[in-house]
This record gives C-alpha cells, sequence and structure tokens, in this order.
C-alpha cells in the first residue's frame, strides 16, 4: 500500500504519459466532463472530433469514439495538452479523469 505522501509525490511528477493503453480507458465521456468542469470552452463540434480550447492558449481534439485506430494516441495528446495547460502532472491529470472528477 502507498502512503499518502508517496502518493501525492508520484501525482506531482512532470513525466510524460505514453502508455496510449491506459489513456485509451479515458471515454469521451469522461474527458468532456473533465473539461467541463475546469472552465474548458467547447469551441467545435464535428463528427469525429470535439475542439476544446482554455484561455486563448491552450486546445485539445477529443476523439469521438474510443474504436479509432489512434484514440490511445490521441487521448495521449490531451492529456499532456491539458496538463501543461493546467500546469499539473500528466498523471494527476489522467487519475482525475479516470474518476470523473476535476481536482
Amino acid at each position: 500500500m502507498i502512503n499518502t505522501d508517496t502518493l501525492a509525490r508520484i501525482l506531482s511528477l512532470r513525466v510524460d504519459l505514453r502508455d496510449e493503453k491506459a489513456c485509451a480507458e479515458i471515454s469521451p465521456e469522461m474527458a468532456e466532463k473533465y473539461l467541463r468542469a475546469k472552465g474548458w470552452s467547447l469551441t467545435l463540434e464535428r463528427e469525429r472530433v470535439t475542439l476544446w480550447n482554455a484561455c486563448g492558449e491552450f486546445a485539445v481534439n477529443v476523439p469521438r469514439e474510443q474504436s479509432f485506430a489512434d484514440y490511445g494516441r490521441r487521448m495521449c495528446e490531451v492529456v499532456a495538452e491539458v496538463a501543461r495547460a493546467e500546469e499539473r502532472s500528466p498523471i494527476a491529470v489522467w487519475v482525475d479523469m479516470m474518476e470523473g472528477r476535476a481536482a
């Protein structure tokens, strides 16, 4: 069992998250719920993707279907850009998206 201090340290690490399988576990609905809760603006809806913006400086394209061949890679990009915009660890963003919360 990881103690709270160790877990807090892990969630603060500013490392790249390149695990496409792990990122593919984030559904489009989970990502959009997180983005909405964090104040990102939905600026474009297309058949295959939605575009979200924050602060006029950051943008992410959220794929609408998990069945896309490159879904995991695209979600890694979403997590990375959200982490950059929020100045947080990609791991912490992934955890929050997976748990359906906006920390």
